[in-house]
């Protein structure tokens, strides 16, 4: 279980330059020990190399989801949210995207994940019915190292996930407003996996795409 008096160290950070579609980015790769372990975690950023202090930074947590952000998967709208998020973040020519890849599969790993998309054909099935004890283990402590690494104290959110909502307000990081990321596309699997979603308390923005 997650320590909520320690904010995990960073042991090592290395950042390059990089070109996007749409603009020029920073991307710092994290070496953060949590917990005993030691994890992975990235940073892609914008406008941040003069200093976030006193700004409000959009931000964008994102779990790693290789499925679809790799391999093109439809069964859900991670890509998508990803996508847009680089996007509103290149016009706003500031911002952070934390990106975790431990994260995967809600943190239960690629495995557990893979597994769950044998047992139906189009909505993936919830962890909690493969055996798992809870649905969501993610550990989102390395978000608030990464943001103390950056002086970053206020923020836009980029996303639909309540909880990372009052994650980031109840650990001191001013949640200025959610920037929702609602699925626009025309794919049928996707829009099935998106009015499911959209049952969840956290992610009651999406309950307006239910018909």
């Amino acid at each position: 279980m997650e320590n909520t008096n320690i904010i995990p160290k960073i042991v090592k950070v290395e950042k390059g330059r990089i070109k996007v579609r749409n603009g020029d980015f920073y991307l710092y790769s994290f070496m953060i020990s949590t917990n005993s372990t030691v994890d992975i975690h990235y940073a892609f950023t914008s406008g941040l190399e003069q200093g976030a202090l006193g700004r409000v930074i959009p931000c964008r947590m994102n779990s790693a989801c290789i499925t679809s952000e790799v391999f093109g998967c439809e069964k859900c709208d991670c890509k998508w949210q990803l996508d847009e998020a680089i996007k509103y973040i290149c016009e706003s020519k500031l911002g952070i995207i934390t990106y975790h890849p431990s994260h995967e599969g809600l943190g239960h790993g690629i495995f557990t994940k893979l597994k769950s998309f044998n047992l139906v054909d189009e909505i993936n099935t919830k962890y909690v019915d493969l055996g798992c004890e809870k649905e969501d283990i993610r550990d989102f402590s390395p978000v608030l190292s990464i943001l103390k690494y950056f002086s970053i104290k206020r923020v836009i959110l980029l996303g639909n996930n309540l909880n990372k909502k009052y994650y980031l307000e109840k650990k001191g990081i001013n949640v200025e407003y959610m920037e929702n990321l609602i699925y626009t596309g025309k794919n049928e699997i996707t829009e099935k996996y998106i009015l499911n979603k959209g049952k969840l308390p956290e992610h009651i923005a999406l309950k307006r795409n239910e018909k």
